[in-house]
């Protein structure tokens, strides 16, 4: 009733067995190799695919070898004459360990995959592609998003991972307070936002401008992908309220369509108005999520690193939007001094959207928000 296929099997041994009993048989064919870890798994992938319902199960298997270090089963279930499952099994043999994207793949690509809820276990390579479920991975964008050194695997059809933000986990019992950046990407200082957020595991909101966007797409890639949010300020900061309605679409939309271009993904971005201005007129003709600021440090009228410092600390509550400005270097050096007294005072660094959430407080479109306090 089967075809064995032959040409697939050319690596380890071929083995054979059949199991019978009064409701069922099960004839097994798979590889045995000389990799004690590799043959144990292949055992235990075999004895899950099993139907209990089924009366007759036939197992098959291929085996390939890729750059003379990667071992690649595909286990067939074939149960009452109609093709099962397929389990991929991807084998490092000179790591002696089984592939996964957790084991290739750095944060980043993670990331992607976790936010499009592809499974974290099932990787299937070959000489022409990695791929995570539907998704293939070019070959000039693997050295983004391979963790370690694997050798000369390459890619298939064009498809470039999006920078994606997903949220963080926050403390309900403790403070936590959204820092957020307007104006940037700037080359220098949001490099060095990023960096100072390690130090505190800080996620930022950045409202950045479009003409920005457009100078340093790199940098709002970086953002997404080392945990902060994206959000948009407009093109060039025009006062939306003083300006015609084609043009507030053009500040609007333009930036949007160039965040989904630049992050590769389609989706609406929250927004903050330039010097904070909105109308009803800009909240009904264009329903975004849009979010001002509780705490205004002035940062862009004192330039002053300790009065920007001061200001964040003295005027800090759980739920507090701050504003700041990543085109200032002072700005920066007032963000490092004010959260690390904000930390030691046991407050946690959000994004607007994850404390938003975090204390269930559901944001609509066409409304402005200052703050998380309820």
């Amino acid at each position: 009733m089967y075809k064995i296929d032959d040409t697939s099997k050319k690596i380890g041994t071929y083995k054979n067995k059949r199991f019978k009993n009064k409701d069922k048989i099960i004839v097994r064919h798979y590889p045995k190799t000389k990799y004690p870890v590799l043959n144990q798994m292949i055992e235990d992938t075999q004895n899950l695919n099993i139907d209990v319902k089924a009366t007759e199960i036939k197992q098959d298997y291929e085996i390939r070898m890729l750059c003379e270090r990667y071992i690649v089963v595909s286990l067939l279930n074939f149960e009452d004459g109609t093709e099962g499952l397929k389990n991929i099994i991807n084998f490092d043999a000179q790591e002696n360990e089984m592939m996964t994207p957790s084991t290739v793949f750095n944060e980043k690509a993670l990331r992607y995959f976790k936010y499009f809820k592809l499974e974290n276990d099932v990787m299937l390579l070959s000489k022409s592609q990695i791929q995570v479920g539907t998704h293939l991975i070019t070959e000039s964008e693997l050295p983004k998003y391979i963790k370690n050194d694997y050798g000369d695997i390459k890619a298939g059809s064009p498809e470039t991972l999006p920078s994606v933000y997903l949220e963080h986990n926050l403390d309900q019992n403790k403070k936590m307070i959204a820092i957020t950046f307007d104006d940037g990407p700037h080359i220098t200082n949001t490099p060095k936002i990023l960096e100072i957020s390690k130090e505190y595991d800080a996620h930022i909101t950045f409202f950045m401008l479009g003409l920005n966007i457009e100078r340093y797409p790199e940098l709002v890639r970086l953002v997404l992908d080392e945990g902060h949010q994206v959000a948009s300020h407009s093109y060039n900061h025009k006062d939306l309220t003083k300006i015609t309605h084609d043009d507030v679409s053009f500040q609007i939309n333009h930036t949007n369509e160039l965040l989904n271009e630049t992050t590769g993904n389609s989706m609406e971005w929250m927004i903050r108005p330039p010097y904070g201005s909105y109308n009803n007129d800009l909240l009904t003709q264009f329903p975004y999520v849009y979010v001002n600021w509780s705490l205004d440090t002035k940062d862009w009228l004192y330039k002053d690193k300790q009065t920007v410092c001061n200001s964040i600390v003295d005027s800090a509550f759980d739920g507090a939007i701050v504003l700041l400005h990543d085109i200032y270097e002072t700005s920066v050096e007032g963000f490092e001094c004010g959260i690390k007294r904000l930390s030691a005072d046991g407050y946690q660094f959000a994004t607007v959207a994850d404390m938003f959430k975090s204390k269930n407080i559901e944001l609509e479109n066409g409304k402005i928000y200052r703050s998380a306090k309820k």
